[in-house]
């Protein structure tokens, strides 16, 4: 197989009627010409991490079109606000927010945490 160009093998599996797709890189993705013309990348301001490339959403909408509201959430940034809504006590989230990845540091956390 690698003595033949992706192209040509293209090529011989399109002859044969055989359904085939290049398999295309990170790099290939952001450098497609039919995306750049579409603008599907957009380069957005981060307020911490500066300026991010972000995607589009991939469908078309006709009276609520999808928009860029809120920038990605910083490491961290939301844990207080998940695991108090999960039903953790601020001790125990203070717990958590304090771990250091330690196995068992965390004894009420194996698996799925139901506290309600």
């Amino acid at each position: 197989m690698k003595k033949r160009s992706t192209a040509d093998w293209i090529a011989a599996l399109e002859r044969a009627d055989i359904p085939v797709q290049r398999m295309n890189s990170l790099t290939d993705i952001v450098e497609d010409p039919h995306l750049a013309a579409i603008g599907y990348f957009k380069e957005i301001e981060h307020p911490s991490e500066g300026s991010i490339r972000t995607m589009a959403v991939p469908s078309e909408w006709s009276d609520s079109a999808p928009e860029y509201r809120r920038h990605a959430p910083r490491h961290g940034e939301h844990t207080r606000e998940v695991l108090r809504e999960a039903g953790l006590a601020e001790a125990e989230i203070a717990t958590a927010c304090a771990f250091d990845g330690a196995p068992g540091a965390l004894p009420w956390a194996s698996g799925v945490v139901e506290r309600r």
